[in-house]
């Protein structure tokens, strides 16, 4: 089945890979959003075994093959192996690392800018919000394979938290043939232990569109300067004090020469 312009129902039916091909990808790019550490190998295996198996009668003959006699048989010359599963081709993915728990979600909260982006500049970051409480919330780019870097700022329960522009750039700007500057898709999910002591993985993933437009980091970021003011604070008393404690001391040497 298909779409299909003036049909009534807008849609129609033909037989054929040309029809097949389509929905077959469609499908893997779902299990793919779902897990991105996820092999060609995986896809097609996934979709194989949670695949439906469809006698190989053909077109208007109705007359079974061989293949259609053999116990548990997985595929024929006719229908491969059988009716794509959509949804539970993904949910085999998404928990191929992880359990699936659809109780815990990241939900992108930084407004998007223009050409539907969000455009990060020095001292930027990217806002979230979670539901559910989360043991620690991840992300990885779109240029990293089977990598993903925890949130070091994101507190276990926050209802919030946000991946800073520095972090992005940090990890960038050491993979060979990218351009730190331009645009970047990032990826966050929510990771939470279970009650059998693993853990769970929220899903479908939570994409943002990004555009880095400073990749500096020989200034101090937003996130890296929160602490200066009370430590300078405190050094500005630190000297203060040193300052009273010599002047008393010189005090008293001057009292005792005369």
């Amino acid at each position: 089945m298909s779409v299909a312009f003036n049909t009534g129902d807008q849609y129609t039916d033909m037989s054929g890979t040309s029809m097949a091909t389509p929905g077959a990808a469609g499908v893997a790019a779902l299990m793919l959003q779902a897990n991105p550490d996820l092999s060609p190998f995986d896809i097609r295996n996934i979709m194989q075994e949670t695949a439906t198996y469809r006698q190989c009668a053909y077109m208007l003959a109705n007359e079974p093959c061989a293949e259609d006699l053999i116990p548990k048989n997985r595929q024929n010359n006719v229908y491969g192996h059988g009716e794509v599963r959509a949804l539970d081709a993904v949910l085999e993915a998404a928990q191929e690392d992880y359990e699936f728990d659809t109780s815990i979600s990241v939900v992108v909260s930084t407004p998007i800018g223009e050409h539907n982006r969000i455009h990060l500049d020095r001292g930027d970051f990217v806002s979230f919000d979670v539901v559910g409480e989360l043991e620690t919330v991840q992300w990885r780019s779109n240029h990293l394979r089977d990598d993903w870097s925890n949130i070091h700022d994101f507190d276990h329960g926050s209802p919030s938290g946000e991946l800073y522009l520095i972090d992005i750039v940090h990890q960038l700007e050491h993979l060979p043939g990218t351009d730190v500057l331009g645009n970047h898709t990032i990826s966050l999910r929510g990771i939470q232990y279970n009650e059998s002591g693993g853990q769970s993985s929220s899903t479908p993933l939570a994409t943002a569109d990004v555009m880095i437009m400073d990749a500096s980091t020989d200034v101090i970021s937003e996130k890296e300067s929160e602490g200066l003011p009370a430590v300078g604070l405190l050094g500005t008393m630190a000297i203060v004090a040193l300052g009273i404690v010599a002047s008393s001391r010189e005090d008293e040497d001057t009292t005792d020469g005369q």
